[in-house]
């Protein structure tokens, strides 16, 4: 009886262990000879407005002496989280890679709690190595492709937060998830396909919930929540339509136009190789077809558990939670089909890590 609860102690500890040491690998793989590639475009667009922005490359719009838009659809959040590291560091490939590398292992951790509450400290612990090594991850954190870092870290705060709400309803959770979803938008706009996907997949698969923290919810926070939703719905439409009808690069249009190139640009970014690519002229060692075989396993298993019986409440609960990571990966990638302005890696990357 006792070594049967020193079991039940320890291996949840162990997988702790586990996952944390995984995101150490990671750090290490990540910056490893930090130094190269040499600094690109993405990687010092922010470095003028985090140093107070004395003249105006690449600021799109100050509020007062304060830069908020690098570009027409990516904030200076960023930006701002630079200002004090170069200000005590001063600029080089350490203080702009270092630091997005370390945001991209607390991810790491954060969608270790997300998974753990689901899957069991074993699983999510694998399922965290598998992310730690998979060079679709370790190549676009390196850089911050897009960028990236940041739209993973709130994507995986939004998650761990809602899978918590769900085993115990508190109001603080919806609460920071509208925060992340605030400041995700404001890294950059295209963050509203995980508003969107989240919210629809919310609705289709938790109305329970919805309606629960809906009736929980006195009247005044009530209209306050109604009142914020159309402020937040007002702005996206106001920041984002502009854009879609006026933002076209001819050349982005021509290369991503057509379901198939699509979908083979997904499973080109979600294996590492077209990153892998730009960096090293030469990816013939990823492995390409892994991120197919990986959703086609993904649609198998969820066909499967649609038709298999559950009588254990837990596991029903699993499965919904499987689906609707699934339809969320689903519903952003029929949102890149239809963006004419989508096409490269940093736009497929939101998907990672869905199909685990």
């Amino acid at each position: 009886m006792t070594s049967g609860r020193q079991r039940e102690v320890s291996m949840p500890r162990l997988s702790d262990g586990l996952a944390i040491a995984a995101a150490c690998i990671f750090i290490f793989l990540a910056a490893y000879r930090i130094e190269l590639p040499g600094l690109y475009y993405d990687e010092l667009a922010f470095v003028n407005a985090a140093q107070g922005a004395p003249d105006n490359t690449f600021i799109y719009m100050r509020l007062g002496p304060v830069p908020l838009l690098v570009f027409p659809f990516i904030g200076a959040l960023k930006a701002w989280i630079y200002t004090p590291i170069f200000g005590l560091f001063g600029v080089s490939a350490l203080t702009i890679r270092l630091p997005v590398i370390l945001i991209a292992a607390v991810t790491l951790l954060i969608f270790y709690l997300a998974m753990r509450r689901n899957l069991g400290p074993t699983w999510a612990a694998i399922a965290i190595w598998i992310m730690a090594v998979d060079p679709a991850n370790l190549f676009l954190s390196r850089l911050d492709w897009g960028p990236t870092v940041l739209m993973h870290l709130f994507q995986a705060a939004i998650l761990a937060l809602w899978f918590s709400y769900r085993d115990k309803p508190q109001l603080w959770k919806p609460v920071l998830i509208f925060i992340c979803f605030g400041l995700g938008f404001f890294d950059k706009f295209n963050f509203i396909w995980l508003v969107s996907a989240f919210a629809i997949g919310i609705c289709l698969c938790y109305p329970d919930s919805l309606k629960n923290l809906w009736v929980s919810l006195p009247r005044f926070a009530r209209w306050i929540a109604v009142i914020l939703v159309l402020i937040a719905v007002g702005a996206t439409l106001y920041l984002v339509l502009p854009l879609l009808l006026h933002f076209h690069h001819p050349t982005i249009r021509a290369r991503t136009t057509g379901l198939q190139v699509k979908w083979d640009a997904l499973v080109n970014t979600l294996s590492g190789f077209w990153v892998a690519r730009r960096i090293f002229g030469d990816a013939a060692g990823v492995i390409r077809f892994t991120s197919t075989c990986l959703i086609a396993v993904d649609g198998f298993l969820a066909l499967a558990c649609l038709f298999f019986p559950m009588l254990d409440a837990e596991a029903r609960e699993n499965r919904k939670n499987g689906f609707f990571c699934l339809l969320i990966g689903l519903l952003i990638f029929l949102q890149i089909i239809i963006t004419p302005q989508a096409g490269g890696p940093h736009h497929y990357s939101m998907i990672f890590p869905l199909p685990l």
